[in-house]
Formats: structure tokens, sequence, C-alpha cells
């Protein structure tokens, strides 16, 4: 928190600096970076007034908005224009929200660590302590209530391997669901008997019922959590290889051979063991476990036992493949550039292309562009940008990509790159795709931006 909130300052200082710079008035007409800014501007806004304490991610995101906004603005030739004048002002608001925003978050963090290192300190609880050190974990070294305490500290809690077992995973959930329900209640009745100094009680039962609570909630939904996302991920892996016909020798060596099917493979497998790992849960807690998902396991079953079938037919086309006469492919140039590239659309972060080429969107991968220009899907030759600017999928010509930096698909113009300037995108009308960074190269992004669809799996 405390390098967000340093680097945070730093940006504000630097983004100052480029709002109070001089730059030519040529047009009273809004341009499309102020309309951008504009647009921005209105989403951090709104980002802020959602904005959950401590939510640093988030926090950083808007930092990045607010810059890219000042950028815009500096870089706008609408300074005439009426709505400048206001979207400057309410940039300046923005950016002194931001900073109090980052200030109160730091002071809370060294709030809570000056009361952290103060609780650590502190002797066993006397009779004299306040209310605001009630609130705090009571100490199992009180005189009265020890017993009860040893079992509520957040260091006695027992802690679940990676790959655990059934057993352990039995043995973890009723030790946790004991200290929600039985141990619990009968806890809460010696308290309520009135054996322990009531202050002591107080202190106790606030403990165990409240933030405690919390702290064993979060670690069972955790657990739920990981197991829910391998059974959603080999559902969709299972309703894929059952789809597969069986005489596509192709689909089902992509799909099974080599490295590629040992991790369907362990996928299946995977998705099999926390589905049964979700019924476990479930008998201890029914209220936090979505049963519905463990209706997934007939099709994963049905899937695995296919996939075996499919592993042996991926061998026998290897086979075959490797007995067929080598032709000798010819090498392509590459003559676009390895560099790393994050694509925003319209202000917001949707993707990124790494330095080979993998091209991620929305958090998946969904293929890659080669440094040749080759486009690929699934492993997949599905097509490619030629040097001269050709766009094409499957044999056959979708489009090119001009040196003016126009964009043409079909026939028809569907784009723009202003490849003199910064290498904004114009999609849709409007000023609303970028490439950081830019560095002259924007035929990968184009076709993200422009040709989403050659990335389709075709099957």
């Amino acid at each position: 928190m405390l390098q967000t909130v340093t680097r945070f300052f730093l940006q504000a200082m630097l983004t100052l600096s480029i709002m109070t710079g001089s730059a030519q008035i040529s047009a009273a007409e809004m341009d499309a970076r102020l309309n951008m800014a504009n647009r921005l501007i209105a989403e951090i806004d709104s980002g802020l007034s959602t904005l959950q304490d401590g939510d640093v991610s988030r926090y950083n995101a808007l930092s990045k908005k607010l810059t890219r906004a000042a950028e815009l603005l500096k870089g706008t030739s609408s300074r005439e224009h009426p709505d400048y004048g206001p979207a400057t002002q309410k940039w300046n608001e923005l950016r002194q929200q931001m900073i109090a925003t980052a200030k109160q978050w730091q002071e809370a963090q060294q709030q809570t660590q000056t009361q952290t290192q103060t609780q650590t300190q502190t002797q066993p609880t006397t009779q004299t302590q306040t209310q605001a050190s009630n609130d705090a974990a009571p100490d199992s070294r009180t005189t009265n209530g020890d017993e009860i305490l040893a079992r509520y500290r957040s260091d006695a809690l027992p802690s679940l391997p990676a790959g655990a077992t059934n057993e352990q995973l039995i043995a973890w959930a009723a030790t946790l669901q004991q200290l929600r329900g039985e141990q619990l209640q009968a806890d809460l009745a010696t308290l309520d008997s009135g054996s322990i100094d009531p202050q002591n009680a107080d202190r106790i039962r606030r403990w165990i019922t409240g933030s405690f609570q919390l702290q064993i909630n979060e670690r069972i939904s955790r657990q739920i959590a990981v197991r829910e996302s391998s059974v959603r991920d080999a559902h969709m892996l299972a309703d894929s290889i059952l789809a597969i016909a069986d005489d596509d020798k192709m689909r089902i060596y992509n799909f099974a051979h080599g490295e590629n099917g040992d991790n369907n493979q362990n996928r299946l497998a995977t998705g099999l063991s926390a589905s049964q790992q979700m019924l476990l849960l479930g008998d201890h807690f029914p209220d936090l476990i979505d049963m519905e998902l463990t209706n997934s396991t007939p099709s994963i079953e049905a899937a695995a036992s296919r996939f075996r079938d499919m592993r042996e037919q991926a061998e026998q086309t290897a086979l075959e493949l490797a007995a067929l006469p080598k032709k000798e492919r010819q090498r392509r140039p590459e003559f676009l550039q390895s560099i790393e590239q994050e694509l925003y659309y319209r202000g917001s972060y949707i993707g990124s292309i790494s330095r080979k080429g993998t091209v991620v969107v929305d958090g998946t991968d969904i293929g890659s562009i080669t440094a040749d220009g080759r486009v690929w899907v699934r492993g997949n030759d599905a097509g490619s940008i030629e040097a001269n600017g050709e766009v094409w999928l499957r044999g056959n010509q979708l489009g090119s990509l001009e040196d003016t930096g126009e964009v043409w698909r079909n026939g028809t113009r569907v784009g723009f790159v202003e490849i003199a300037e910064d290498g904004d995108f114009w999609i849709d009308g409007n000023q609303n795709g970028r490439v950081e960074p830019y560095s002259g190269e924007w035929k990968r992004a184009a076709i993200v931006f422009y040709f989403r669809d050659m990335f389709n799996d075709p099957n």
C-alpha cells in the first residue's frame, strides 16, 4: 500500500505538470482526444464513487486512466471548446480526491500496524482495560476463559496442504465446522453461565462469534473456490471432448496427443477429484457449497473414459504422420516487432500481446501472431498478415492493412490507425483503441481490433 501511495504522488505531480504545460490552440471544435478524455474522466468519477477501502488494484487502474486523461487533455487541439475548461477542472478535482484517498489508506495502514504492535506488547487483560481494547482479539493468557480462547486462536486453525487427500479434507472440514457449530454453541453456553468474569466473557463472545468466524469462513471459501473453478474447467473441456466426431482424426490428435493431451487429461482428473471433494465439503458446509456444480460429474467421467481411447487414437495418428514424406516449408521473413504490448479499448485494458506473439483478450489466450505474420489458433496455422499488408484467413484474402494506416475488410474501410502519431486506433468512428507501447508496431493489434474473428475455432 505504501508503495502504491508513493507511486501515485509522483504520478500526480507529473500529470499536474502536464496539465499546466503550454500547447497551441488551433480549433474550437471537439477533437477525438478531448472526447476520449471526457469519457475517461466520467469512468474515473464513477469508479471512485464505488471504490472499496483497500482495493489497491482498482485504485491503480483508475490512476492509469487519470494519467491517460491528462495526456489526452495535453494533446487536444480543442482548448477553445466549451468542454475543455470543465474537463480540466474535473480532472484536477479527481486528482485531489485520489490523493486524499491514498493518504487516508496510508494513515489507516499505519494505525493498524501501530495497534498490532501495541496488542503484541500488551500484558494480560486487566479489569481496567478500555472498551476499545476489549474489541481486539482476546489474549489466551487471561486468567478467565483461557481454555476457550485456546481453541479460537488464528494460529491454532488447521491448514490444508495443496493436493490434499479426501481424508485430510474431511479432518480439516470437521475441525472448522465444530468451531462454527457444536463447539461454538457449547462455549457460548459456558460464557453465558456466569462462571467467567462478565467483562472477559463479553470480550471472548465478541471475538469467537465475530472476527474469528470471518476468518474461518474466508478459509473455507478459498478452498471451495479452488474446487469450483476446477470443476467448471473440466466440465467445459468435457463438453468439447464429447462433441468431437469419432472420425475426426486431426481434431482428436490436437486434443489428445503429447503435452496438450497430458494437460487435458490432468484437467479432467483434477475436475473429477474436485467434484468428489465438493460433495465432502457439502456434508460440512451446505450453506457455502453450490451443489449444482456436482451435477457435472457424470459428464466429466464420460469424457475421461472417452479421452483414454482418444489418446490411443492420437498415438496411432502420430505414427501415421511421422511416416509421411516431409515437406520443407518455405521460411517467411520476419517483419513484425517482437515486443510486449498492452491493448486498450475506450480507455479500459482488454488484453495483451507477448514478445512471442501470444494474444490474450479478457484473460483468455485466443491464439498468437508470430513475427513472420502467421496467425495461429489452437496450434493451427489459421491465416496471416503478409509483408504487403494483405490479411488472409484459411486461404482467402479477408482485407488489408495499408501503409497509410487505413484498415480495409471485404472492400470496405473499417478503421484507421494514426501511425504517424501515437498509434491510436479509430474504431466505430471514434478514437477508441490504443496499444502501449506503440513503437511503430500496430499491425498485430489491428488484427485483434478489426479481425478478431480470425481467432475463432472453425470446428
